[in-house]
Formats: structure tokens, C-alpha cells, sequence
């Protein structure tokens, strides 16, 4: 009996948007697969390329951040520190960025570097040690305004004051803490939104599959031991939860169609790695469903 579920995703309806690159998604696919030392030394090299003006000393510091707020914590499924995933963030979103024709700014890289700090902080003596005014204080050295972006950035997108007593997040309050400061422009709601779209993508493609314990040998879609069921389980909630309207991603996203269908092919993907375990750079977009493949160039 095959044991994974029916897809939530609803195949989005076909719209006039093209030309979008297949490489986007390729480029996930190899990040997926590094190792953390090899993710690092790829951002530094990116931020170098001719054409961007990124000071790799902030980086540096935003990235020695990045881990120390996250030192303790690991991948559910994988193991790996879990600070690579705001190194892919961060990649993909220079990726993104570039190919909407956005500027690739220091502020996006380290938003993506930083964009789980607030909110993962480590409490040290009943205080959290990184919050928007302590990061402030560890920016200044590059400048107040940048300081205070990147300050901004890493609380707005925190999840800690959109949650209910009942700890469930409110999309809509997120997505206003997001997006509705009167006091911010264009470009810095662009900016995280390009940011929360790589953090989705990221989570609904990571890890590619789930590696079999020595003492399994079933195929992946058909085990029904805990962590495979869980694994299932976390995927589809994922993937529901890029496509409803009344949650996170719908909401926020709901004016940049781009970003919308970045998202929808990415979900897709998200979904056949539960049906095809070694999907591979390559081989995916000939699984996809008609409507998403017309999404991508030709």
C-alpha cells in the first residue's frame, strides 16, 4: 500500500507570468547537499562577484551571529547546525533577488543571516541576549542607519509577538509586522518578503529525503516507522501552508505574483520528494504537474 498522502497542493491555475528560470531551483538543489563549511565559503565567494558592494567584515559578523544565537540547535531531520539553513537563506535570496532585477544589498544577505536570531535568541540570566536593540549596538560600528535595518529586520520578522495565548500564530498580525509600519518604504518590504520566501523554501525542501536508519531498508514512501511518518507529516503541513489563503505566505505575498509562484513551484518540488526519495537538479521538472511546469521558462 503506497503510504503517502494526497497532495494539499491545488495546482495554481495557469497565468501569464514566464520565462521564470529552472536554475533557481537547481541551485537549491546543490545547496541542499553541502556541507556547512562549503555553504560558507560559497557566500563569501558570492559577495565578491563583480557588480555587488557587500563589505565581507559585516557578513563575517553577521554571520558569527547567526551561530552563536543558534549554537545548540540542529535540523530536525538531518543533524546538521542549524545555522546552514540561513546560509541557504541567504544564498537564495541573493539568487532571487538578482532575478527579479532587485538590488543585492547588504541589508538582504544579512536579514537572511539573521532572520531567526530575534527569535531563537539564547536567554542568558532570564534575558534574551539578541534583541532588536542589542543588535543594533553590534552594527553600529558600520553605521547607524545600517544598524538600525538590520535591527529592524531581524525583529519584524520574529515570530514571538504574532503568537496568541493559545500558541498559534497570527498569520495576518505577522504579515502586518511584516509589511504595515507606516514608517517603512518599498524597498525594505520587499526585501523581507524576498527573505521569507527563501526561509519557506527552504523549510519545504529540507532535506531532499529522509535518510533510512541502518535498520530500515523499506523505500522511504513506504515506511510507517515514527520519524518517517513525522517527517510526512511536517512536509504536507508545510506545503498546506504556503497555498491557504488566510495563512503566512498567501497573505503576505498576495501583491508579488513573482515571489507567489516562486513559492508554488518550490511546494510542488516539496511534494515529490515525498513521492520520488532521489528527485535530483534535473530530473524534477519532468514530475511536475502541467499548470506549475508552464510556470517555468522553456
Amino acid at each position: 500500500m503506497h503510504l503517502v498522502e494526497k497532495s494539499p497542493l491545488e495546482t495554481p491555475e495557469k497565468n501569464e507570468l514566464s520565462g521564470m528560470n529552472p536554475e533557481l531551483f537547481n541551485y537549491h538543489f546543490v545547496l541542499l547537499k553541502e556541507r556547512p563549511e562549503i555553504l560558507e565559503n560559497r557566500l563569501f565567494e558570492r559577495i565578491r562577484k563583480p557588480g555587488l558592494n557587500i563589505r565581507p567584515e559585516l557578513i563575517n559578523k553577521a554571520l558569527y551571529i547567526a551561530k552563536d544565537a543558534h549554537y545548540d540547535q540542529i535540523r530536525k531531520y538531518t543533524g546538521d547546525p542549524y545555522y546552514i539553513h540561513p546560509i541557504r537563506v541567504a544564498l537564495l535570496s541573493i539568487e532571487l533577488a538578482e532575478a527579479m532585477g532587485e538590488p543585492v544589498t547588504e541589508e538582504l544577505i544579512v536579514g537572511s543571516l539573521l532572520h531567526d536570531t530575534v527569535e531563537d535568541s539564547p536567554i542568558i540570566a532570564g534575558n534574551p541576549k539578541y534583541t532588536k536593540e542589542t543588535l543594533r549596538a553590534e552594527f553600529e560600528e558600520f553605521g547607524m542607519n545600517i544598524a538600525e535595518r538590520i535591527a529592524d529586520d531581524s525583529e519584524a520578522m520574529s515570530h514571538n509577538i504574532s503568537i496568541p495565548r493559545a500558541g498559534k500564530l497570527d498569520s495576518q498580525q505577522y504579515s502586518n509586522k511584516i509589511t504595515s509600519n507606516n514608517e517603512i518604504d518599498q524597498a525594505t518590504i520587499k526585501r523581507r518578503k524576498i527573505i521569507k520566501t527563501n526561509d519557506r523554501r527552504d523549510n519545504l525542501l529540507d532535506p531532499l529525503t529522509l535518510h533510512l536508519p541502518a535498520n530500515i531498508t523499506t523505500d522511504f514512501t513506504r515506511r510507517i516507522d515514527k520519524l518517517a511518518i513525522e517527517f510526512r507529516g511536517s512536509r504536507i503541513s508545510y506545503i498546506k501552508r504556503s497555498h491557504e489563503p488566510d495563512k503566512l505566505m498567501h497573505l503576505l505575498l498576495a501583491d508579488e505574483p513573482y515571489l507567489m509562484n516562486v513559492l508554488d513551484i518550490s511546494a510542488a518540488i516539496s511534494h515529490l520528494t515525498m513521492i520520488h526519495p532521489n528527485l535530483e537538479t534535473g530530473t524534477w521538472q519532468d514530475k511536475l504537474p502541467v499548470t506549475v511546469f508552464q510556470k517555468l521558462a522553456r
